[in-house]
Formats: structure tokens, C-alpha cells, sequence
């Protein structure tokens, strides 16, 4: 199986990355490996000191757009996957909460909508996120679609949420 993998590899110039050591098996550690959990967690901390307006939409956005949702679907129900699930998502929701805010400080209602609702699928019952979503449908004047979605989401709301939806759309 090594050799197949080792031949496989080889096409991409990386028939080096898996060697023999001590009668088993292991990634060369030789080679610098930067994974998507390392491009994820590098963006996440580089928005907390970021400065830059653009830096920081270019690393909302690459780290919003990263995030796929389950790790190792198989093995979901493992202990040490889902703590390490729940970090990611924990982040992700933190760092999209962090994009749809800045998405509805340029008007750019469109983009905080579909964020906002894309990242409702993996916590439909966040708050915060369902008042973006409702606001940003509001603001670019689908009051009724604001209203429907207001009254599905409202037992999910905390009631600042709620009250800021009404203030600004005015709906009840």
C-alpha cells in the first residue's frame, strides 16, 4: 500500500513524504506541512491584530470561505473529533459573526445575508446570526421575506436582538 502511495505521490514530486522508520510508517518530517486547520486558525488570529481594512476582508473572507463544516464525518461521534469540532465551529461562527458585521458596516447587505444564512446551518438557533440575517433582508427592502423570517426566527432571538430588529424595520 506504501509503495502505491509512494508511486502515486511521485507524479507530484512528493514521493519523499511518507519514509520507513523503526518497521513502521510516518510523514517525513523533512516537509513542512500547512494544513487548512493551519491556514484557518492563522487567519483567525491575524484578524484579532489586524489593522488594515482590506487585510481584514481579504482574511474574513479566506477564513469564512475555508470552513466546510464536519471534519471526519465517519467519525463524528469519536470524543477527541468532537471537542476538536466544536473548536472549529466555535471560531467559525466567531470569526462569521465578526464578517457579517463588517459586511453590514459597508452596505454590502447582499454578502451579510448569504453569510449569515450560510453559517445558520451549522447553529440555526444563533441569535446574533439570525438578527443579521433579518436586518440585512430588511435593508435591502425585502420587508416581507424580513417579516417571515423574523416570525420563524423569534424564539431564537435574545430579546436586544429582537429589539433592534423592530427599531430598524419596524416590524412586530
Amino acid at each position: 500500500m506504501v509503495y502505491r502511495l509512494r508511486r502515486t505521490l511521485s507524479v507530484i514530486g512528493l514521493d519523499k513524504l511518507v519514509i520507513g522508520k523503526n518497521g513502521t510508517f510516518q510523514i517525513n518530517p523533512n516537509f513542512n506541512i500547512h494544513t487548512d486547520f493551519d491556514r484557518f486558525e492563522d487567519a483567525c488570529i491575524q484578524l484579532k491584530t489586524e489593522e488594515n481594512p482590506d487585510m481584514r476582508h481579504s482574511l474574513y473572507h479566506s477564513a469564512v470561505d475555508m470552513y466546510k463544516g464536519q471534519l471526519l464525518p465517519r467519525c463524528e461521534h469519536e470524543l477527541w473529533l468532537m471537542q476538536l469540532s466544536m473548536y472549529y465551529q466555535s471560531l467559525y461562527l466567531q470569526i462569521t459573526k465578526g464578517y457579517v458585521r463588517l459586511k453590514m458596516e459597508c452596505k454590502d447587505y447582499i454578502l451579510a445575508q448569504k453569510t449569515a444564512i450560510d453559517a445558520l446551518r451549522f447553529d440555526p438557533k444563533d441569535s446574533e446570526l439570525n438578527m443579521y440575517a433579518i436586518l440585512a433582508m430588511g435593508f435591502q427592502g425585502n420587508l416581507s421575506m424580513a417579516q417571515t423570517y423574523y416570525t420563524a426566527a423569534k424564539p431564537y432571538l435574545a430579546l436586544e436582538h429582537a429589539e433592534v430588529i423592530k427599531k430598524y424595520l419596524h416590524i412586530k
